[in-house]
């Protein structure tokens, strides 16, 4: 004490320290003084300046500007070449964006606002909505920007980006498929083991203290968690205001007791067969062509809803009764017929049904001609007082490969009714007829379905309709065994 006192009661010299003055030499042996020095140094130029003025002050700013901004532009330029140009559009673009920036919000809050540790950032539960939301692709892609522009603004530190970029990878490929919403508790469980080991790796390398170790482990446990939760409270969020249609929603939808799906049986239940019988032609096909199946069967559940209230005026519901048609005009019968497609885009909007859903609804006619009808008015030479496109569908035609499926889907399993003998040759033979006809009449023009995709829809639907049409063995009849 009495030592520390006498130090303290020292004067201080004062040095001036010239322009060009060394310091510190090469291998020279540092200091408390040349700590002083540096120190002093530090401060005056955070104060005054020095000769090059503010610019040396911006430069920093205005690098970190400029690789954000590489970042940016780099991740949206992989994202043009990535997605369909479709797709790649401003409601789309604006909800991945906005995950970014929260994501970099809620770091800032971590690490500057709570003094967190950088481990709690919660990079995963950005992308788990990605995942979800897009798919496995624009996920990673968002993981690796993410991770450039955590290291970016926190001083371009390497350990941050690391955390995040093994977070955002790990949690993109743990929920590349959600068929249920407890997957995001394995998921949770993955990220969870990854987290910790990944921490566990970086404190070993820093040679830190087991209790550092064993407190970053639980850490990770904790951000894998809360991410998990996170982006769990938030996904019902994404969904309503960008109008997203996910594959948990699509499951929610594929119960058969679902309101819509329960009239339709009770009103309509030839239609509700049909629906049922057409699922699962366009599920095999969408998983042919690598399409999305369960959209695919879910779509084909609700395209016909608009029938149910006008049951009576389609053949699948009249079960053998003198059908109405026969006592109105051919272009009264085929407004009726038409009508359906609008009514079936109420019921799904008076039942909040997605866009993804009503896309079905309307596009699996597409603008084709209702052709009984229209030959029927030929027929009565009424050729004079109509027009073909009184007896078209109102389309639009199918835009995606799941829509255009069920239109060709829809045409084969009511022509594969009227087959005499289904053996595999002639159901090959009218599956490809149905599907030249779609495309010579460019009903398939809108829809990014190639020839190859169609000679594999074609195999698809040709192995569903052997097993629908496949021989039964002729089992005696009871009576003719009591004879013998």
């Amino acid at each position: 004490m009495r030592r520390e006192k006498t130090l303290a009661a020292i004067p201080r010299e004062k040095i001036v320290i010239k322009a060009g003055q060394r310091l510190v030499a090469r291998n020279e042996p540092i200091t408390r003084t040349h700590i002083e020095w540096l120190t002093a140094m530090a401060h005056y130029r955070s104060a005054v300046g020095t000769e090059k003025g503010a610019w040396q002050f911006l430069l920093p700013v205005v690098a970190r500007v400029a690789f954000v901004s590489f970042v940016f532009f780099s991740f949206l330029y992989s994202l043009y070449h990535l997605r369909p140009r479709s797709e790649f559009c401003f409601s789309q673009i604006v909800p991945l964006l906005l995950i970014i920036i929260t994501v970099m919000f809620a770091a800032y809050l971590v690490t500057q606002q709570g003094h967190l540790p950088p481990t709690l950032i919660p990079v995963a539960a950005g992308i788990i909505l990605v995942a979800i939301l897009y798919d496995l692709q624009v996920a990673v892609l968002t993981s690796v920007a993410l991770a450039l522009l955590l290291g970016i603004v926190f001083e371009f530190d390497f350990e941050t980006a690391f955390r995040a970029i093994i977070a955002g990878v790990m949690a993109a490929v743990a929920m590349r498929v959600v068929q249920k919403r407890t997957d995001f508790y394995r998921c949770a469980l993955h990220l969870s083991i990854t987290l910790a080991a990944s921490n566990l790796l970086l404190e070993s390398l820093k040679l830190s203290d087991t209790n550092l170790v064993v407190r970053q482990c639980g850490l990770g446990v904790v951000n894998a968690v809360g991410s998990t939760f996170i982006a769990m409270a938030l996904l019902p969020l994404f969904e309503s205001f960008f109008s997203f249609t996910t594959n948990i929603t699509l499951l929610e939808l594929s119960d058969l007791n679902h309101p819509l799906l329960k009239r339709l049986a009770i009103e309509a239940p030839g239609t509700y067969h049909h629906s049922l019988v057409l699922s699962s032609l366009t599920e095999a096909a969408a998983k042919a062509i690598g399409a999305n199946p369960l959209l695919a069967r879910v779509g084909t559940y609700y395209h016909d809803i608009g029938k149910m209230e006008i049951s009576e005026y389609f053949v699948e519901n009249q079960f053998g009764v003198k059908s109405k048609h026969d006592e109105l005009a051919p272009s009264m019968s085929a407004l009726v017929i038409v009508s359906h497609i609008k009514r079936g885009r109420e019921m799904a909007e008076e039942y909040d049904l997605p866009d993804r859903i009503i896309e079905f609804i309307q596009e699996h006619h597409g603008t084709s001609l209702i052709s009984y009808f229209y030959n029927k008015a030929k027929e009565l030479r009424l050729n004079g007082e109509m027009s073909e496109a009184e007896f078209r569908y109102p389309g639009p035609k199918p835009r995606s490969k799941e829509t255009a499926i069920l239109m060709i889907a829809d045409s084969v399993e009511a022509a594969s009714r009227t087959l005499d003998d289904p053996k595999p040759s002639r159901i090959r033979s009218l599956i490809r007829r149905i599907t030249n006809d779609k495309y010579q009449t460019e009903q398939l023009s809108g829809s990014p379905l190639s020839l190859a995709d169609l000679q594999k829809i074609e195999d698809a639907f040709v192995m569903v309709l052997i097993g629908a049409f496949h021989n039964r063995i002729d089992y005696p009849h009871p009576d003719d065994e009591k004879s013998n």
